[in-house]
């Protein structure tokens, strides 16, 4: 008798046991599918451009490396932001492709940049851009865009 109410409390404590288990690897299996990827450097080039051309400058400031983001003053925006909205530009940044290459640590930027100006369609190709590789650094875990200020600033 004693050995057949072991066997059965063996088994209760063995389908316990197996029946957590399997909600553990469920509830581990939905954690798993709900957490956000890490964002790549191509989808961080993204943003910044997305960024520069609305002169949303607290969005520059997150996508852009600690040594350039002091160069992103209340003053340097507004300026681009006169400039474009003087211009009454509408800048489409749809058909740009961002390509990262890991030896180079830059984000290539090809097809066109797309400008409505006094209600004309033009296209710019990006192979023609200022910016057609942005260098890419990562800080404290986070992808950042990294210009060569030096290059940017000399005429």
């Amino acid at each position: 008798m004693i050995l057949r109410q072991g066997k059965h409390i063996l088994r209760l404590a063995l389908g316990f046991f197996l029946i957590s288990g399997f909600f553990v690897a469920i509830g581990t299996s939905d954690a798993q599918t709900n957490t956000r990827p890490e964002p790549l450097p191509r989808d961080i080039a993204k943003a910044w451009l997305e960024a520069l051309f609305k002169v949303d400058g607290e969005a520059l400031r997150l996508f852009t490396c600690a040594e350039q983001s002091e160069f992103l003053t209340e003053e340097s925006l507004s300026g681009l932001n006169e400039a474009i909205n003087m211009a009454d530009l509408i800048i489409e940044t749809t058909q740009i492709i961002y390509d990262y290459d890991a030896e180079t640590r830059e984000v290539t930027l090809a097809g066109v940049l797309g400008f409505t100006f006094e209600g004309d369609y033009l296209e710019f190709p990006m192979t023609d851009f200022p910016f057609a590789n942005l260098p890419i650094v990562q800080e404290s875990r986070q992808w950042r865009v990294c210009l060569d200020v030096d290059l940017i600033l000399t005429p």
